[in-house]
């Protein structure tokens, strides 16, 4: 996370840590207690998220980068994945309702500790990028791009990232979130990681998804 001074990582991190902890014990391990309106809101972002994937296989590697209570576990096992998954958080109350709500499968674990989870086949990022705090927005570009750019280089195969969109309503806007320009975010990804990046800006609720794809591209007629 270079360009961004220590300490505005540590306001973020104490901040993330406050709100996340007050909203699982308002509404609890649900998607309200992460910050989402709803179930169907969490998974409509999922499956944007999940476009990153092969479709012939079922065996690769997730970190799922912010995982919160882990609702993205069992989302990916329902629909048939059985590799390894990997949640980390910062928020030590967002991972002990995950470890008591997913403690039973054996191919998950959860972790704190930005240094431990490695490297996974596929990265996935879902509101991580999405509170403002007290950072002035030159700030917030420095910090974000770090975080893509430690997402980028942890992800084998791709990774995928959402964050609220500039495009949204502003009678809908709120000034403690952060609102991106997704064609700002689509050349930075060309430019910096792979040619193969989607931008989804079409799905139902108010926020963009970048999906990267770093394995090599199949051979003409492969």
């Amino acid at each position: 996370m270079t360009g961004t001074e220590p300490g505005a990582r540590r306001r973020i991190a104490a901040g993330g840590e406050r709100h996340y902890a007050t909203l699982l014990a308002e509404h609890g391990p649900g998607p309200l207690g992460v910050g989402w309106n709803s179930e169907r809101a969490q998974h409509a972002r999922f499956e944007q998220l999940a476009r990153v994937f092969g479709a012939d296989e079922d065996a690769f590697s997730v970190l799922d980068y912010g995982c919160g209570t882990g609702a993205l576990l069992p989302w990916l096992r329902a629909r048939g994945h059985t590799g390894p998954y990997t949640g980390f958080d910062l928020s030590e109350a967002m991972l002990a309702g995950a470890r008591e709500a997913h403690g039973g499968d054996a191919a998950a674990r959860f972790t704190s500790d930005p240094e431990e989870p490695g490297a996974a086949d596929f990265v996935l990022a879902s509101g991580v990028l999405n509170l403002r705090f007290d950072l002035a927005e030159e700030e917030w570009r420095d910090y974000t791009v770090g975080i893509v750019d430690h997402i980028a280089s942890i992800a084998k195969r791709g990774f995928a990232v959402n964050m609220l969109s500039s495009h949204s309503d502003p009678e809908r806007m709120r000034p403690e979130l952060l609102y991106a320009d997704p064609a700002w975010w689509l050349e930075h990804c060309l430019e910096r990681y792979s040619t193969r990046v989607a931008l989804l800006h079409d799905y139902e609720v108010w926020d963009f998804t970048l999906v990267v794809r770093l394995d090599p591209r199949p051979t003409p007629g492969g």
